[in-house]
């Protein structure tokens, strides 16, 4: 009985690890996504390059 116990939490461990893996990369694409939205603000904000 004792060995299944340390087996189901080995599993629970490794899924909440997982769970938070995801979370992580989550995070990390919503600020890559702000930044590609505020340099195209910034992009949209500068004066047109003359041409010659």
């Amino acid at each position: 009985m004792r060995r299944d116990t340390a087996a189901s939490d080995r599993r629970w461990s490794g899924l909440l690890v997982g769970v938070a893996d995801v979370a992580n990369l989550v995070g990390d694409l919503v600020d890559l996504q702000r930044d590609r939205v505020d340099r195209n603000a910034e992009d949209q904000n500068q004066p047109p390059e003359p041409t010659l």
